[in-house]
């Protein structure tokens, strides 16, 4: 007496089945986590196409984790690298960390739904630039979020503190207003990784402090149009 048996037979994997960077095969019944479809709706992008974008042009050659790390806080806060709202930073520990730009600054405070405007107060001492006060008002507190920013205090050896040091105070004080009126912490600016190496793909032809350094200059003014604007 004889029986037949049947071998299970496999099927091998396609592209889409297999395991993506910061997913795994077949999740969920697809190969796209959803954060990835979440930054990609803030770059205005595919899910493959957003991906390839950063693999390819804003974290070459980082690690899988890190990459997650960096989409995970520009699609919790909708901030577009592809706009320079927001950088990938080389830390001396040898991580990656978010480096949110000016023009990101300006479109976490002005997209957030407790807004009520902002302004400053400039004050001077012997004709030169002393401090700059930044009053940032949240819908439904009495009174605004005041934060004084001294010159003294801030001031770097560099061409944008040297040639337009009440606008860069006027950053300063705009940024830590705005940590405080909206709880925005774990955030960082580019003064708070000055010691970095240089965003990952600058150009190679600048040092790595002259790219900071250009970089930065170019992302102050969309601050100055940013307050024009709500005023």
């Amino acid at each position: 007496m004889s029986s037949n048996t049947t071998q299970p037979t496999t099927t091998p994997a396609t592209s889409a089945q297999q395991a993506q960077p910061g997913g795994q095969p077949g999740s969920q019944g697809s190969d796209i986590p959803a954060l990835w479809r979440r930054f990609a709706e803030v770059i205005g992008a595919s899910a493959h196409e957003a991906r390839s974008i950063i693999q390819s042009t804003i974290m070459p050659g980082a690690k899988p984790a890190e990459v997650l790390a960096f989409v995970a806080v520009a699609a919790e806060h909708r901030l577009n690298p592809i706009t320079k709202q927001i950088y990938a930073f080389p830390t001396k520990a040898g991580g990656i960390a978010p480096m949110i730009s000016v023009d990101g600054w300006i479109s976490l405070v002005q997209r957030h739904p407790l807004c009520d405007g902002f302004d400053f107060e400039y004050r001077d001492n012997g004709g030169k630039p002393y401090s700059v006060t930044c009053r940032m008002r949240r819908r439904g507190w009495a009174n605004p979020v005041e934060v004084t920013e001294f010159l003294d205090e801030c001031q770097r050896n560099t061409d944008p503190w040297r040639q337009a040091p009440r606008r860069m105070l006027r950053h300063r004080a705009f940024i830590q207003a705005a940590r405080l009126a909206f709880g925005l912490g774990g955030l960082a600016d580019e003064e708070e990784l000055e010691a970095a190496p240089g965003p990952l793909g600058a150009e190679p032809s600048k040092s790595p402090k002259a790219a900071r350094e250009a970089e930065f200059e170019v992302l102050t003014r969309g601050m100055e149009q940013g307050a024009q604007s709500a005023t």
